[in-house]
């Protein structure tokens, strides 16, 4: 009884450490874009595709509005299927603290865009990822 004890502990970490069962890692594709606000490349926008099921995907705009998508790992990509998208201004820890003259003056500029946007059930933004295409090209311009 205990060495079938062992066995079934020692099939279940192998299959623990290799991910079996667990989706991480496993079925993502690449995925990519670009962001512009009135056709202007943006910095420091966060991306993320929220799938119909499974776990969502994010990338952080560059300085040329390019970004791309990581689910388990860096860049490993989005699951395949339909996502809703929301694009949302990156915080900083840098931003003033609430009280502060500085915070005050911060929170008087005006959005870089809609604030719709923030929300992928209102964004009307969406992206279909599908395996053996392109999936590098998902541009979105805001307003």
């Amino acid at each position: 009884m205990r060495q079938a004890l062992i066995v079934v502990c020692g099939i279940c970490a192998v299959a623990l450490a290799s991910g079996c069962g667990s989706g991480e890692g496993g079925g993502t594709i690449k995925a990519a874009g670009k962001v512009t606000v009135k056709g202007q490349p943006m910095a420091d926008l966060v991306v993320t595709f929220t799938p119909e099921t499974g776990r969502p995907a994010a990338g952080e705009t560059d300085g040329s509005g390019q970004f791309t998508l990581s689910t388990f790992r860096a860049n490993d990509g989005a699951v395949p299927g339909a996502h809703k998208v929301s694009i949302t201004e990156k915080t900083s820890e840098s931003n003033p603290m609430p009280g502060t003259l500085e915070y005050a003056a911060w929170a008087q500029k005006p959005p870089k865009f809609d604030s719709k946007y923030s929300d992928p059930n209102k964004s009307g933004l969406t992206a279909t990822v599908k395996a053996g295409e392109d999936n590098t090209k998902f541009n979105f311009d805001l307003k």
